[in-house]
């Protein structure tokens, strides 16, 4: 069932012969300004990748723009949302090595109770020896995707070690990012235990600076509305400032673009910033802005 793409604003030549243009299901509701949300493939198949699996949205690409055919057979006949990289997993069991010691973290003025909720510990064995070990879990809780590791001993590279696919993790406040259609976007995991050590809420982890597929599929999924990108503020270098940059440029094809907001750290990353020194951060750059 081919679409009629007269009916279609700004269509152009995609990857591996597809097609790319404006999705009329979202250009409907005011979106989709940079004609790029509908991908339509060489066979004729077709979707748009800011609501996969969405079968009414396809349905109503298909009314607007389809020729031909049975609207009710929309589903069978369109094309099915790519397949996730699927996350590699392990076994919950690896939890019970882990060693609740906290004065590493203690030592760096994040208290217990934070580090608590983490449900990590140091490692004395195995891949990640020596290091104080955070496991990262699915989006339902139930399987551990998996870990990442701070170096305890000085030398040690590099200072964040991780295991698993990261471009399937989705760390940090996932439901108060759902409940309040807000997200802080930041580099490490120091960085988020940094901001959760000043009671700030709405904050995912990067692990690095590429936004992965992952990331962006619950930013759409959860409806989110504003997005701080709040990479590292480099004295030096500017790898957090570039990676600050491509991320919006990223963002913007799927959210209004004046609510994607680079907001960096006032120093080189938020794990060399005092807890006042973020509160008055967060004042200034997320709470003002939201008033």
């Amino acid at each position: 069932m081919p679409l009629d793409l007269s009916k279609i604003q700004g269509v152009h030549n995609g990857s591996n012969g597809c097609q790319v243009g404006r999705c009329p299901a979202c250009a409907e509701n005011g979106r989709d300004h940079t004609n790029d949300h509908l991908i339509i493939y060489p066979d004729g198949r077709y979707g748009c990748i800011a609501n996969q699996g969405d079968s009414e949205h396809r349905k109503r690409i298909w009314q607007l723009a389809g020729v031909g055919g049975d609207p009710d057979a929309i589903q069978e006949q369109n094309v099915q949302p790519p397949k996730p990289d699927i996350p590699q997993t392990f076994p919950l069991s690896l939890l019970d090595k882990l060693i609740k010691d906290y004065s590493y973290w203690e030592g760096r003025g994040v208290p217990q109770e934070v580090m608590e909720k983490t449900r990590g510990g140091v490692a004395l064995d195995g891949q990640m020896k020596n290091r104080w070990v955070i496991p990262i879990f699915n989006q339902n809780e139930d399987a551990l995707v998996g870990f990442t590791g701070r170096a305890l001993k000085p030398g040690m590279e590099p200072k964040w070690k991780h295991l698993g696919r990261t471009s399937t993790w989705v760390f940090g406040d996932r439901d108060e990012i759902e409940g309040n259609q807000t997200a802080i976007l930041v580099e490490s995991p120091g960085d988020y235990l940094a901001l959760k050590n000043a009671g700030v809420e709405n904050v995912l982890c990067l692990f690095g600076v590429v936004l992965s597929q992952g990331i962006i599929s619950f930013l759409i999924s959860a409806n989110v509305k504003t997005i701080y990108i709040s990479t590292n503020n480099d004295v030096k270098h500017t790898v957090g400032q570039d990676a600050a940059r491509k991320i919006k440029e990223r963002l913007d094809k799927f959210f209004e673009s004046d609510n994607v907001v680079v907001k960096l750290p006032t120093k080189k990353d938020f794990g060399e910033m005092k807890v006042e020194e973020i509160e008055e951060w967060l004042k200034k750059n997320v709470e003002n802005e939201q008033s």
